[in-house]
């Protein structure tokens, strides 16, 4: 189970990193800290998903 939770995360950052914007906000958000590669995939989907949101609205509980 975790091979294939590793050929996912590594195709999913494949991914993020064909596009040169997409890659540098994935960079500045693993800068937080406590965000990690998932935490910081799931926030570079909520960005493009929902562009004119707020922090209020986009919440990880």
């Amino acid at each position: 189970m975790k091979e294939k939770e590793a050929e996912i995360l590594n195709k999913i950052k494949n991914i993020i990193n064909e596009d040169d914007d997409i890659a540098q906000a994935y960079s500045n958000i693993k800068t937080i800290l406590g965000i990690g590669e998932i935490a910081g995939i799931v926030l570079i989907y909520l960005f493009i998903r929902y562009p004119n949101a707020n922090q209020k609205q986009i919440r990880l509980n």
